[in-house]
């Protein structure tokens, strides 16, 4: 095998190399990171997947890929995503692109911040962002919608801290949602980590739609599974139900920014029905009156007034039908047994007592009437 390496571009990769260590700050790497094995294979995968993806890179971000940086990373510093080859230019550079923030891509900001040493990476970032936006037009990107992006705010280690969105700053904005709300609680569980809890919408005058919920941080989502089961229509009026309580513990970092992004969120039109009230009223209705949920939370056969600060989050009290609509924005379908009012009710949470002592007092009656229901927009 031979190599052809002239002594210039030896000497100024060596004496880059050198400079770079030297000088870059503790802990901050100044030189684009490499994907991972498996970000790799997941970029091979996609490319098999998406031939037009390929075809669409060729002709925008590895022209300028080529052109600026095939010195150091068309065969000699990895990644090497400006080679000839343009499939595996491709498979190197899609984990570096971020197609759902595209100023925060890692190629655009090492096409700007200088750490070759040379003017090849000190671009103003235009040009290399509007090829990425026209490289993107062919990649099978999912459409969200997202709110502000906001500086994470000072986190206490004893008190939750509600970090809250108004609903009509959205990207790309949504009409009807002017006085709505959207939120997530947050802790400093520890010196070095962080805790999420408890998201909810605060509806305003419109009932909402919500599906897939993701929070991200610095931009990129963060375990995008964990709320990926959430759909429900949140009505206006009524104590906001927790849409999940599935809990995210993240390493804690300086300067972190936070947004949420959503598959679906904007105004319902649907009216807010119980999917199956006769399967309510005969399976889920006689075990809340047996366990005596409504001594707490109002209403039921004995029509008990309830406790304040219960009835504000969970109010059961009025019909059979109001009932059911209440308890539907507090079931899970996609994983029942999650659902807050199985939850809490078997005293998975902390602070609520343990009223229904064994899951099998609910299973399958409750879960069959969760699985039942069908949300629609």
């Amino acid at each position: 095998m031979t190599y052809s390496f002239s002594v210039e571009k030896l000497l100024f990769v060596t004496v880059t190399a050198i400079l770079v260590s030297a000088f870059a700050p503790s802990g901050e790497a100044n030189a684009p990171a490499s994907p991972t094995r498996h970000e790799l294979v997941r970029a091979r995968l996609r490319m098999a997947d998406n031939p037009a993806g390929v075809e669409a890179f060729s002709k925008t971000a590895h022209v300028f890929l080529k052109r600026q940086c095939s010195f150091c990373h068309g065969d000699t510093q990895a990644p090497l995503f400006a080679l000839d080859d343009v499939s595996k230019s491709y498979a190197a550079a899609l984990p570096l692109v971020n197609f759902n923030d595209i100023p925060k891509s890692k190629l655009v900001v090492r096409a700007m911040n200088g750490h070759c040493g040379l003017d090849f990476c000190e671009t103003d970032g235009k040009e290399i962002i509007a090829a990425i936006q026209e490289w993107a037009k062919s990649e099978n990107i999912e459409a969200r919608v997202r709110t502000k992006e906001i500086p994470m705010p000072q986190l206490s280690l004893t008190q939750y801290t509600a970090i809250q969105w108004d609903l009509n700053e959205l990207e790309p904005k949504q009409a009807g949602l002017e006085d709505a709300k959207i939120q997530v609680e947050a802790l400093a569980f520890s010196e070095d980590s962080i805790l999420f809890r408890r998201p909810r919408i605060i509806a305003g005058r419109n009932s909402i739609y919500v599906k897939d919920l993701v929070i991200e941080l610095n931009g990129e989502p963060i375990q995008k599974g964990k709320y990926k089961g959430v759909e429900k229509i949140v009505t206006p009026g009524a104590p906001p139900p927790v849409l999940s309580v599935d809990k995210i513990i993240i390493p804690a970092q300086a300067n972190l920014t936070i947004r949420l992004s959503l598959g679906q969120l904007g105004v319902s039109q649907a009216l807010a029905a119980c999917n199956n009230v006769e399967m309510f009223q005969t399976k889920v209705y006689p075990v809340m009156a047996d366990r005596e949920c409504f001594f707490c939370h109002g209403g039921g056969p004995k029509n008990y007034a309830g406790e304040a600060m219960a009835r504000r989050m969970y109010d059961m009290g009025g019909t059979i039908q109001q009932l059911c609509v209440a308890s539907m924005q507090r079931a899970q379908p996609s994983t029942p047994l999650k659902s807050p009012i199985v939850w809490y009710a078997l005293g998975n949470e902390a602070g609520h007592p343990r009223m229904i002592p064994y899951v099998d007092d609910i299973q399958p009656e409750w879960i069959d009437w969760i699985k039942s229901i069908v949300w629609k927009k």
